[in-house]
């Protein structure tokens, strides 16, 4: 709920001392009526032009204690506007709610260079870009968002399709499957490859937040048919590019009947009325649908290929996420033979590469 408050101003009495003397004229006493006047003026500019320092969006960056920098893991804004401070917290890991956006509102008072609101009272350093909050057992560390990041355009074409995410300290693909799912395709998130996402929009701000304790809330700077620039401040400020791709893989030569011949999985013994030919893994693709045999039971799924043509993945499994359930990594593709990463959960997580023969091919 967010409450309406009205700042306590930082009222100070204002002495100047003077020698009095029995006859004073009036000149002299305006003299020192306009001093006092113009010291109390002094002081108020300088307490204002703080606060007016104190406007705008803080993200929450990372955390000193003792001695020790960490990034900050559930997203934490601070906006100050006008008399009121605004906490927004995206993300609540107790719950396991990474779509979770809580906005509160608190009273605050600067005085002395000191922030106070509810219970909390923290000293703080500012400078243009940065506002160093200092309790009692920990130090938190905000970046300034730069104006210029608000009301970034989105165009048609964000956001859909594959692209190769590159920044300093990392590489990946993803594909946006549409406007709540998407797959990792690349090296990482092997097991788990399917994530919900979303686009939070907050005080003409907007931020990429996939649903992933791994990857954080970022802050969209530009976004266009050419690539999505991204920025994440956090140890050191991240910049972070997305830039499309495209498939070297025609989803036409899929198409056909598929039947195992080797597995990094070893076989467990047939059950009984089947043979080890039923424990094979036999696939059969249609342009609309794909059935699975395997272990004598079949499933069939309606399914796509991502665009950059690294992972086959199941349309109607997508909200189950899971690697085995959503999607398989196809690791090499010619017109006879194919081969599939999948992912086994029996009792542990255990990834299992499938090649397979097309049938009625030599």
């Amino acid at each position: 709920m967010l409450i309406r408050i009205t700042k306590t101003e930082n009222i100070q009495e204002i002495y100047v001392p003077y020698t009095y003397t029995s006859v004073t004229s009036n000149k002299e006493k305006m003299n020192r009526i306009l001093q006092i006047l113009t010291l109390a003026l002094l002081i108020s500019s300088c307490s204002n032009e703080k606060e007016l320092e104190l406007e705008g969006i803080w993200y929450g960056a990372y955390i000193i204690s003792d001695d020790r920098k960490t990034p900050l893991s559930e997203t934490t804004l601070l906006e100050f506007k006008s008399d009121q401070l605004y906490t927004v917290k995206i993300r609540d890991f107790a719950l396991g709610r990474l779509d979770d956006v809580k906005i509160d509102t608190a009273q605050f008072q600067f005085i002395n260079s000191q922030l106070k609101y509810k219970s909390l009272a923290s000293s703080i350093e500012l400078s243009q870009d940065s506002m160093i909050l200092d309790f009692e057992n920990q130090t938190i560390v905000f970046k300034r968002i730069p104006d210029n990041l608000r009301n970034v355009e989105i165009g048609t074409t964000c956001f859909k399709g594959s692209y190769l995410v590159k920044s300093k300290f990392y590489q990946d693909s993803i594909n946006f499957i549409n406007d709540s799912y998407l797959l990792y395709t690349g090296e990482y998130d092997q097991y788990a490859p399917g994530k919900s996402w979303q686009i939070i929009h907050y005080s003409d701000f907007k931020f990429l937040n996939i649903h992933s304790v791994q990857q954080p809330v970022t802050i969209i700077k530009s976004c266009n048919s050419n690539s999505i620039d991204l920025v994440y401040p956090s140890l050191e400020t991240i910049n972070i590019k997305l830039t499309p791709t495209i498939s070297q893989i025609d989803k036409k030569q899929l198409i056909g009947k598929w039947i195992e011949v080797e597995s990094s999985h070893l076989l467990p013994p047939p059950l009984p009325n089947l043979t080890e030919a039923d424990l094979l893994l036999a696939v059969s693709i249609r342009s609309d649908s794909i059935k699975i045999k395997e272990y004598g039971q079949t499933k069939t799924h309606h399914w796509d290929l991502t665009e950059d043509g690294k992972r086959i993945y199941f349309l109607d499994s997508l909200d189950r996420l899971s690697a085995e359930q959503s999607s398989w990594k196809l690791l090499a593709l010619s017109d006879s033979s194919m081969t599939m990463k999948t992912i086994r959960n029996s009792g542990r997580i255990t990834e299992n590469i499938v090649r397979f023969k097309k049938i009625n091919s030599r």
